[in-house]
């Protein structure tokens, strides 16, 4: 039963593929990471598993089909191995997840619980008090290590079927092969079911049935998925978009996970502004040179080099904006490209026109306030040396690269969301703090 339920769950998750943001690219580990979303209540998760717990005790305990002529005890014996497998399932759980993942987690042991269960329920009858105990033991190691290779294989198994049901379910018909006792044999199933039991000639006979059920199972469902998924209109899956904001949402106009909604929304930003980071280092390295040919003179920041450390360095750390200071310590998409701003970012519109008429020499300070704009009676403290003039011309030199930069900037965020509208045919309406550009978040409702 469990092996033909697991093998049917394969062949449908290999059918439909992962689903959308399931196993994404992380550009800061190098790799894939997976994205699994959690259950919303454990709660509810204890409660089901100690239903189908109490279920399994009228699953194995009562295939005897009745309780006279000596029948109970067999029924018993049943019931007793099931509970056994069980709970070394959950030792094993708790010990591996201790000692070797270094945390627990308790869906992991209620789902390894039913591992147990699994692995168990072909011999229940037949398997001795030790051999059900090591059967829940072998039942844990391989949920734990099955659900990590179809992880890493990224098939997108929700609720771990294929590795309770399939895997377990196929150790559970070899273990009762080698555990098994011919005394038990012939109480559950009379003496002239097997009159003399082998263990080997008994473990062949059970390898051949699960490669049968394996075979006839896969061959059946995929004979019916896989004409539905490319004749069928649509295929076997929801659009992208529907998918994207949630089939709750879609059809039902409500979520059933916000929280992982938030979540991947916030782990798209996340990545989408590492890779812009990367983006605009590479650029400002490449621009660098370019730069010191272009400029006005020879006069350039020596710290050039130091200041591109700077950036990587607060790339790599990730640093948030440091509080009472407008210098901008975490390049993100809403930041210029890889430029630091100073302090008091330079008024384009008053500060430039004092400056002009510093360095041609004038020295009537009416004149300079009726430039400036500033009453007159008010005076200002103007230094006029060598010094201070090469200090506002390269001022002057940064303030016009900045503009120039965020203008290129602008026209990037504003193509770059006009690119995933487009993409993913969604409306997007967050807006940036700096540019005041509308970039992101989901504003409409899918059809």
């Amino acid at each position: 039963i469990h092996i033909t339920g697991g093998t049917a769950a394969l062949v449908a998750a290999l059918t439909v593929g992962p689903r959308q943001r399931r196993f994404e690219w992380d550009p800061e580990e190098g790799g894939i990471i997976d994205t699994k979303p959690k259950g919303h209540s454990i709660v509810l998760v204890f409660i089901g598993t100690m239903l189908l717990w109490f279920g399994w005790y009228g699953f194995n305990g009562g295939s005897t089909l009745g309780v006279s002529d000596g029948r109970y005890v067999v029924a018993v014996t049943a019931m007793f191995n099931s509970s056994l497998a069980s709970a070394s399932s959950i030792l094993s759980t708790l010990f591996i997840q201790q000692f070797v993942e270094g945390k627990l987690s308790l869906s992991g042991i209620l789902n390894n619980s039913l591992a147990g269960l699994v692995a168990i329920t072909p011999g229940c009858a037949t398997q001795t008090s030790w051999g059900a105990f090591l059967t829940g033991i072998f039942s844990a190691v391989t949920a734990i290590c099955g659900s990590k290779l179809f992880a890493y294989l990224r098939v997108d198994d929700p609720v771990d079927a294929v590795t309770v049901h399939g895997m377990c379910g196929f150790l559970g018909i070899v273990l009762t092969a080698l555990f098994s006792n011919q005394e038990l044999v012939h109480r559950a199933y009379g003496p002239e079911y097997i009159s003399n039991y082998d263990h080997g000639h008994q473990l062949g006979v059970q390898i051949a049935g699960a490669l049968a059920i394996f075979a006839f199972t896969s061959g059946l469902v995929s004979c019916i998925l896989l004409p539905c998924k490319y004749f069928l209109p649509g295929g076997l899956r929801v659009t992208k978009a529907d998918e994207l904001v949630g089939t709750d949402y879609a059809h039902f106009s409500g979520y059933a996970y916000p929280d992982f909604q938030q979540q991947l929304r916030e782990r798209r930003e996340q990545v989408a502004r590492k890779m812009e980071i990367a983006r605009r280092v590479e650029e400002q390295k490449k621009s660098s040179k370019g730069n010191k040919k272009n400029s006005r003179g020879s006069r350039e920041p020596k710290s050039r080099s130091s200041g591109e450390n700077k950036v990587q360095n607060n790339i790599q750390s990730e640093s948030p904006k440091s509080k009472g200071s407008d210098v901008t310590k975490d390049l993100d998409v809403h930041s210029p490209s890889g430029v630091e701003l100073p302090e008091k970012p330079f008024n384009s519109c008053t500060q430039l026109k004092e400056q002009k008429l510093i360095r041609t020499g004038s020295k009537n300070q009416n004149e300079i306030h009726r430039a400036v704009g500033s009453p007159r009676g008010k005076t200002s403290v103007i230094s006029i040396s060598n010094g201070n003039e090469a200090l506002h011309e390269r001022l002057e030199i940064t303030e016009a690269k900045y503009q120039d930069l965020q203008q290129k900037f602008n026209k990037l965020e504003i193509a770059m969301v006009n690119m995933i509208e487009k993409k993913l045919n969604l409306a997007f309406s967050r807006t940036s703090s700096k540019t005041g550009v509308s970039t992101s978040n989901v504003s409409r409702s899918v059809a």
